[in-house]
């Protein structure tokens, strides 16, 4: 989405005018006459990160990010890192290198926490389901498949694993 357009659709959805906008933004020391607020919806120009900030505060966006389309991946479909991303890859290729156990101890933090985050997708995916067939009058147990304790869940992520003196005497 460009960013001209979002801003004309926050303003709009904020219930201002662009009279009002260069306004504030006048009055805050910026230099924001009302040709500049629709040069910048119009796409012709853009504001700075200073102004654009200011303005996602006068619109009350408080998810920047996503507002202005970010959702991690470029129009390719490859990967569009963030600082903070870009930091851990950094650190994570430190590891690796210097520290093998260390990345090894990341990897198995990661696979968990995947696993985790996959189980509560999941539940999520159910419970909006569930609130689906509640609207129909249908009953459903909404607790039949969610573990009632963080060791259930993770017995059920983790499969058990016998050794081959266990699996002698198993039986």
């Amino acid at each position: 989405m460009e960013i001209g357009s979002v801003l004309r659709e926050s303003r709009l959805n904020s219930k201002m005018s662009v009279e009002q906008v260069s306004k504030i933004l006048t009055e805050q020391g910026y230099k924001a006459s009302q040709k500049t607020v629709y040069s910048w919806e119009n796409g012709n120009s853009r504001p700075d990160i200073e102004i654009l900030m200011k303005l996602c505060d006068i619109y009350g966006i408080k998810d920047i990010l996503k507002t202005f389309g970010y959702n991690g991946y470029k129009e390719d479909g490859s990967l569009q890192l963030n600082m903070n991303e870009i930091d851990m890859v950094e650190k994570y290729r430190f590891i690796s290198t210097y520290s093998p156990n260390g990345a090894s101890v990341v990897n198995m933090i990661l696979d968990r926490e995947s696993a985790i985050a996959t189980q509560l997708k999941e539940q999520s995916e159910y419970i909006k389901k569930l609130k689906l067939h509640n609207n129909n009058n249908d009953f459903i147990d909404p607790y039949a498949d969610i573990p009632d304790t963080l060791e259930e869940l993770e017995k059920q992520q983790q499969p058990e694993i016998l050794l081959p003196d266990e699996k002698n005497h198993a039986g």
